[in-house]
């Protein structure tokens, strides 16, 4: 779905046709579709990028951050050390920064994290959303569009779909085999 086809679907849903008259604006709706989309990327987690960096002991960690998933320095996947062991052999974060403890300053490190998604700004842009969880991003928009229009009930509605529908796209994202539950048939 296109930016547009969300706004016109979540038009049809509030009954408002005529845009030139409507209590809700293109940029509000704009607004509450990317704002449902960060939320998702935020709980979901299913959006992840890598960055590079060398040479230095300290790493600015990218915005669109959300959590660090992995850290490689020079080729092999280092620990996570509590800030207090920094002596110890691993990384650890400090508010926006990643450091290195122990290892030298022209190591390698490449860093995997998840992300929040890029907001939706051209009526032409989609969402960084699986296709089949597209429709995830309309109960919330349509939640914040009744508690505007002071419609508690019907906003508390939608806010439980969408946490709902959430819910289940995060267990499916979050659900990774691991060997202790992968079973020898034979």
């Amino acid at each position: 779905m296109t930016l547009q086809e969300y706004i016109d679907q979540i038009r049809r849903n509030l009954d408002e046709y005529d845009v030139d008259i409507s209590f809700w604006s293109d940029e509000e709706l704009t607004d509450w579709l990317n704002e449902a989309q960060h939320e998702v990327s935020k709980i979901a987690k299913h959006i992840t990028a890598t960055k590079e960096y060398t040479g230095q002991k300290e790493y600015d960690l990218p915005d669109e951050l959300i959590e660090v998933y992995k850290v490689k320095i020079d080729g092999s996947f280092a620990d996570e050390v509590p800030i207090e062991y920094e002596d110890e052999e691993g990384y650890y974060i400090w508010g926006d920064k990643l450091y290195l403890s122990v290892y030298d300053e022209s190591s390698d490190i490449k860093v995997y994290y998840y992300r929040t998604a890029n907001n939706m700004e051209l009526t032409s842009d989609e969402p960084e959303i699986p296709p089949q969880y597209e429709s995830i991003l309309i109960p919330y928009v349509l939640y914040r569009a009744f508690m505007k229009d002071e419609k508690a009930k019907l906003a508390q509605l939608n806010q439980q779909e969408f946490t709902q529908r959430v819910q289940v796209m995060k267990k499916k994202y979050n659900d990774e085999p691991n060997y202790l539950n992968w079973r020898v048939i034979r």
